[in-house]
């Protein structure tokens, strides 16, 4: 949109001032009018333009969420931080799983082997077990 308007700009200043003769104030009058007359269109249509701009780039800081804390992309870092810190968390209970299954797995091959059968006995003895 703001291209088309562009090109329209562009093409007014190509076209060459048209002189008023066989009008009222007809001469160096005229021709004065006339110009002035197609800069306040240029002027009118570049204020246009600026407006357009101004409320494209609000929008944008609103979606970039410069202007405050509302907008997408803090809420999609919001939603990444959460993302990562739940792995995080999925992380270090995958570790802990691991370990407590290499704890199990320890005691009972102690436990299933001619020494552990050895070692419970012996405590047993020792805190009355018979």
């Amino acid at each position: 949109m703001a291209r088309a308007q562009l090109q329209k700009v562009q093409r007014r200043r190509e076209e060459p001032s048209v002189p008023l003769e066989g009008e009222p104030g007809t001469g160096l009058e005229g021709r004065i009018l006339a110009e002035l007359s197609a800069l306040k269109g240029k002027v009118d249509e570049s204020l246009e333009q600026g407006r357009e701009c101004n409320t494209d780039l609000k929008l944008l800081r609103k979606e970039l969420g410069i202007d405050g804390p509302h907008g997408r992309l803090p809420i999609l870092e919001a939603a990444m931080s959460r993302h990562e810190e739940r792995l995080d968390d999925l992380e270090t209970e995958k570790i802990e799983m691991q370990a407590r299954h290499r704890l199990a797995h320890s005691i009972l091959a102690f436990c299933g082997g001619g020494l552990g059968g050895t070692l419970i006995a012996i405590f047993g003895r020792i805190f009355g077990a018979h």
